[in-house]
């Protein structure tokens, strides 16, 4: 096993607990997340024992809600699996988001953003590695643009981040958050987008872009197709010195699929960025991994979280 920047024998139990592989929420995320939940009113959604991942968001307040009560933990465990690696299957994952981090100014672009997970699961894992001395509390200031086309979705991901950002500068961590309306299939939208994100990169360290989850809607009817050229715009735009671009996505066949094609989009385009991303599986598949969650409101409960990751990186920037 090559040299980590975080080796898998330190990561605190409060994380990681080897023996049942169980991830575990960092408490700071736990407590924010169970909070809101009760403030609208959805432990009963939260807390129901099925089989299924639970609902796909959309643009409905009550889909978005349905989304945030089902699936928002299982979201937040794959980001936190990649952010850990602790079974060391992710190439080089846990040392690419974790050198993103590591101090100074970064922009961090999450696409679609949704309620927060991946941005409050990155920030919240990297806090509690400071907080357990696993890595170095340099200071770390991170300006967030998070797109989204629910304005429902946007304004929890704001309240999540409002509940963070103190915990988060206990570790020398400081944070802001910049929602921005977002249409994958809009032109303008994606200009805006785009506009605002290189707006927040002045000055920084590194920039990384996050896009989770993103399959639910991207498998399905014409979406692809539809947003192609948008999503090479954002690839474009990520082709710059110190880029990096991190895909998560859960171990689905709508996934499997939307990786395929993905990939298939890549090759055609002609990027630095794209044309050393270090990560692929056999086949050219994106790593794959997996644990256990302990159930956010249940510490004896857990399930399955699955996950896909992709990385893209400049072959300049020495991890």
């Amino acid at each position: 096993m090559s040299q980590r920047l975080l080796p898998i024998d330190v990561i605190p139990t409060e994380l990681w607990q080897k023996q049942s592989e169980l991830l575990r929420l960092p408490d700071q995320l736990k407590t924010a997340y169970c909070s809101k939940i009760e403030s609208l009113g959805l432990i009963d959604i939260a807390t129901l024992h099925v089989d299924e991942d639970g609902p796909a968001g959309g643009m409905s307040d009550q889909e978005t809600k349905k989304h945030f009560a089902r699936r928002f933990p299982a979201s937040c465990g794959r980001v936190q699996l990649a952010v850990l690696d602790p079974k060391d299957e992710l190439s080089s994952a846990s040392d690419l988001i974790i050198n993103s981090f590591a101090g100074g100014k970064v922009a961090l672009l999450d696409v679609p953003c949704g309620a927060g997970a991946a941005f409050a699961s990155v920030l919240s894992t990297i806090a509690s590695l400071r907080r357990a001395s696993c890595i170095p509390c340099n200071p770390l200031e991170v300006n967030i643009i998070g797109g989204d086309l629910s304005p429902f979705a946007l304004g929890l991901a704001c309240d999540l981040h409002n509940s963070l950002k103190d915990s988060l500068a206990e570790v020398s961590i400081t944070s802001k958050f910049t929602a921005v309306d977002w249409n994958a299939r809009d032109k303008q939208k994606t200009v805006e987008l785009l506009r605002t994100w290189e707006q927040a990169c002045v000055g920084v360290r590194a920039r990384l872009a996050v896009t989770a989850n993103f399959s639910d809607f991207l498998g399905h009817g014409s979406n692809f197709k539809d947003c192609k050229l948008h999503l090479e715009d954002i690839f474009r735009w990520a082709n710059t010195p110190g880029a990096r671009f991190v895909w998560f996505e859960p171990q689905t066949k709508s996934a499997t699929t939307m990786f395929e094609r993905l990939l298939e989009l890549i090759a055609a385009m002609k990027l630095r960025i794209l044309s050393h991303f270090p990560n692929p599986g056999p086949n050219g598949s994106p790593r794959l991994s997996q644990a256990r969650l302990e159930h956010p409101f249940d510490s004896d409960r857990n399930f399955p979280v699955r996950l896909s990751v992709m990385l893209l990186r400049d072959n300049g920037d020495i991890l």
